[in-house]
């Protein structure tokens, strides 16, 4: 007889999410995906562990590239088992990967390497994703204006020596007079370059275009679009095949806008993202900041400062996945594909992450019929189950 697979996951629609499929399923073994099959041939197979959505959606994991936080957790806490609760949180809501992203702070850099080692039970840290230093004071947002550097090659030094590898992506602004040296530094040390946190002009940003491989929170905290001033926006969004994070939630982008940047980049350059805080899939409310203990103001899902300045979001990537169908017109595979293939492409993470198809790993994200996570899966195992749950969350998803 056959050895058992370790688990089989079936649902009444697979997205790939190269194509999409009636009634199948995967099959895993170790932690990996070994079948994509039909539902009639998965159910003729020994499994240690079933799980099933007859009439909901099979999707990869979910990708969150540039998240900060959730549930009452965050990348400021001080204790391995707040990070873990971080890790678990993000699971609730379909993610099996993303990347711990913050600015850089001298003294609690250190701790935040730390997050990106494995906490069972929760999402993946794919790496360290940093907001500057190396950005604009004029488009800091929320970023206090002590954490923005002026040129200083010795600070980047410092931070690639102390993240010990984990560094994975960073947000530079173009018009530093700094920027080219330190994009070329950050690449040569294997790190990817983000547009971001910017002033720059259109055609400063099409200069800087050459080192950049990811564009960050694109519309947010950048020089926006004019008929006679096209600015950071309008080179990137005209810039082909340079990926752009999205904030879906309909604050920080007019749905007009996301339809915008989806019909001129494509679902193969956009990545959907959260910029989601500790607040995120908690109800309104004020908050103290882990961070610098700044109160933060939730007022109809809505995350600001006292200034009324955006303060990330709380946004959770599911959400996100159903607001691209609604705002932008996106299918459902369109909008699974840029939570899922697009961003682990833009992380460099595609070779294992990001579709449903033998030897990836077995991150998998299974729906219900109204697109709420029922169960999530990390490398195989399950993290997150939630038939009451998936009640509960009806009457307060927005």
């Amino acid at each position: 007889m056959a050895e058992p697979y370790d688990l089989v996951v079936t649902a009444g629609t697979v997205i790939t999410p190269e194509r999409t499929f009636r009634d199948g399923g995967v099959a895993v073994r170790a932690g990996v995906i070994e079948r994509v099959a039909p539902r009639g041939q998965l159910a003729e197979v020994p499994a240690r562990e079933r799980l099933d959505s007859p009439e909901g959606f099979l999707t990869p994991g979910l990708i969150d590239l540039h998240n900060q936080g959730v549930l009452g957790h965050d990348v400021w806490d001080s204790e391995p088992e707040d990070y873990a609760q971080w890790m678990r949180g993000l699971a609730r809501f379909g993610v099996t990967s993303f990347q711990v992203t913050t600015t850089f702070e001298r003294g609690r850099f250190p701790r935040v390497v730390e997050l990106t080692r494995p906490y069972p039970g929760g999402a993946e840290a794919l790496g360290i994703y940093l907001e500057g230093p190396f950005i604009s004071q004029a488009k800091r947002g929320a970023i206090p204006p002590g954490l923005v550097s002026g040129p200083a090659p010795d600070l980047l030094e410092e931070i690639l020596d102390v993240a010990e590898g984990k560094l994975r992506m960073m947000a530079v602004a173009p018009e530093r007079p700094d920027a080219r040296a330190v994009a070329e530094r950050l690449q040569n040390a294997g790190v990817r370059v983000a547009i971001g946190h910017t002033d720059a002009t259109f055609e400063e940003t099409q200069r800087f275009l050459p080192f950049a491989s990811n564009v960050t929170h694109c519309y947010n905290a950048m020089r926006g679009f004019h008929h006679r001033d096209p600015g950071t926006v309008g080179a990137v969004l005209l810039a082909e095949g340079l990926p752009v994070e999205l904030i879906a939630d309909g604050v920080h982008v007019h749905p007009a806008a996301l339809q915008l940047a989806l019909r001129l980049k494509g679902v193969e350059a956009v990545s959907l993202v959260t910029d989601a805080i500790q607040a995120a899939g908690l109800p309104d409310g004020e908050f103290r900041s882990h961070r610098h203990g700044e109160t933060i103001h939730i007022v109809n899902g809505e995350s600001r400062l006292a200034d009324g300045t955006l303060a990330g979001s709380t946004l959770t990537m599911d959400r996100a996945v159903r607001n691209m169908m609604k705002f932008a017109g996106s299918s459902l595979a369109e909008a699974v594909r840029m939570a899922t293939l697009t961003p682990a492409r833009a992380a460099g993470a595609d070779g294992r992450k990001g579709a449903l198809a033998p030897g990836k790993d077995a991150d998998l994200a299974l729906l219900s019929e109204e697109m709420l996570v029922v169960a999530t899966v990390v490398g195989g195992r399950v993290v997150f189950r939630a038939p009451q749950v998936v009640e509960e969350r009806r009457r307060w998803v927005r």
